[in-house]
């Protein structure tokens, strides 16, 4: 989230339809706002968008699912933010991508539930190289 006024704010979301987009949320950042919990960052979220070309709007933010044992432990919230940064980043706009999108998914609700930050990790790490051309061998 990218504070754009006093009270507005540029989303990055990926969805699954049009892969990483940039959203215009007007309003979003006031305490009484009805689309500032859809638009946490560790959730998912159904959104309803006026999609243009360049930068599209927010009309309304559902919430679907909270992560929200991910900010119970230090290690784990970082591990979430660190996979939120790299999707941030390095994953190209306007490219849908069905395993990438089904991987942050998976992701999250495996930090969600618990499992071992430090597994997580490893196989963060194993996606982010496959994305880059390397990928492991384990064959032998």
């Amino acid at each position: 989230m990218t504070p754009s006024k006093e009270s507005d704010a540029i989303l990055s979301i990926y969805t699954h339809d049009y892969g990483r987009i940039s959203v215009y949320g007007k309003g979003i950042r006031k305490i009484n706002s009805k689309n500032a919990r859809g638009v946490t960052p560790s959730s998912l979220s159904l959104f309803e968008l006026n999609i243009r070309k360049g930068l599209s709007t927010l009309v309304r933010a559902t919430g679907i699912e909270y992560y929200i044992h991910i900010q119970d432990h230090i290690e784990t919230d970082i591990l979430a933010q660190c996979l939120l940064e790299y999707y941030y980043r390095y994953v190209p706009e306007n490219k849908p991508d069905l395993d990438t999108y089904a991987f942050l998914v998976d992701a999250l609700k495996a930090i969600d539930t618990g499992y071992s930050y430090k597994l997580i990790y490893a196989l963060i790490l194993v996606f982010i190289m496959k994305d880059n051309g390397i990928e492991l061998e384990v064959d032998g």
